[in-house]
């Protein structure tokens, strides 16, 4: 038996970057003063598992531009994104929950709502890859739309709540 195991976790180790740096998939939590902890084993397995489903999704979708990274300073921080998908007037976020979602979560919504100013596209669309009838299809889950008064204002939220 071969133990995998510390060879998964090593794919979760924190990010070494300077402090000032903050990623959009955590700003929900920042937000509304969520503990940011280690993910336990089963949730390292459900990242995990959802990395290749996200490069499955993306090599099906080639006319888009896929994990698309921008760093927008603001002030003395910077807001750091990768976009799953990005094509001229709009973004997908693909979400890969083992489980149907029924609708997008606020943190989702967040995440969204974020990647619109910083890719400077009308809209993301929250979708979910699904399985149905021997066929793969992307379930939209919302479709965010662009709001550059709500964004400066997110980012003034965090730059306070990092210093």
């Amino acid at each position: 038996m071969i133990d995998l195991t510390e060879e998964l976790k090593k794919k979760f180790v924190p990010r070494d970057e300077p402090a000032n740096v903050v990623h959009v998939s955590s700003v929900h939590a920042l937000l509304n003063g969520w503990e940011d902890r280690p993910p336990d084993f089963q949730a390292m397995m459900r990242m995990y598992n959802g990395t290749w489903k996200h490069k499955m999704v993306q090599e099906l979708l080639p006319q888009y531009k896929h994990e698309v990274k921008k760093e927008v300073p603001y002030k003395d921080i910077i807001l750091s994104g990768t976009m799953d998908c990005l094509a001229e007037d709009h973004g997908l976020e693909i979400k890969t929950s083992e489980n149907l979602i029924s609708s997008a979560k606020e943190w989702y919504v967040t995440q969204a709502k974020l990647y619109c100013s910083m890719f400077e596209v009308p809209h993301i669309y929250i979708v979910q890859p699904v399985i149905r009838n021997s066929k793969l299809e992307l379930k939209r889950l919302r479709k965010v739309g662009r709001n550059d008064d709500w964004y400066y204002k997110t980012l003034e939220k965090i730059y306070e709540l990092t210093r």
